[in-house]
């Protein structure tokens, strides 16, 4: 499950798969405690409407339990990237 915001693109990536190569230009860049006040009601309004468990599913793949920067990828435009720094 992906979900986007804030000129992000947040993707499920807990075995980190997704590499730039795919990103048609897009740069990965860390999932912070700002993106997690961002994403967090967002997950918590998709459990009720698709009854997937943020807890026991999305942040817990293959059993093991992980924070939301363990689990989901960040992806952003490259400008957006240069201004941040």
């Amino acid at each position: 499950m992906s979900l986007a915001s804030g000129g992000a693109v947040y993707a499920r990536d807990p075995e980190r798969q997704v590499g730039e190569d795919q990103l048609n230009g897009g740069k990965l860049a860390d999932v912070n405690h700002r993106d997690r006040d961002l994403l967090w009601p967002y997950l918590q309004e998709n459990e009720k409407l698709f009854a997937i468990s943020v807890e026991e599913t999305l942040l817990k793949p293959n059993g093991k339990s992980l924070g939301l920067s363990e689990t989901y990828v960040k992806v952003v435009p490259q400008r957006m990237l240069d201004t941040e720094n």
